[in-house]
């Protein structure tokens, strides 16, 4: 990690940044399917109020949610956090959106 000279010693921030892949065989259970994205989540700094996530799906068919799960791998569980909803079905997805943390509900 590079510092600017003019950044005060104390004041040192992370970057947290999460990534996945996103694929049929990753969903509780399997599916087979075309269907593949990808997802990026970055928690806005200093403070860490807000996180910005960008998705992109492509090879999708008639989807109108994005949401996130809390569970081991492998498992279903409830969902936590909503991140978009579709009045109408959707075949391709790319959204880019910053939500308030914390993001669980």
């Amino acid at each position: 990690m590079a510092l600017a000279t003019e950044v005060n010693p104390s004041t040192v921030y992370v970057n947290h940044e999460f990534a996945a892949n996103l694929t049929g065989q990753r969903e509780a259970p399997p599916v087979d399917t075309q269907a593949n994205g990808h997802t990026i989540l970055v928690q806005n700094m200093p403070q860490n109020e807000t996180v910005q996530y960008f998705v992109n799906v492509t090879e999708i068919q008639g989807k109108t949610q994005g949401h996130i799960h809390s569970a081991a791998e492998g498992e279903n569980s409830p969902i936590v956090v909503t991140l978009f909803k579709f009045d109408s079905p959707q075949n391709e997805i790319y959204k880019k959106v910053t939500l308030p943390l914390p993001l669980v509900c």
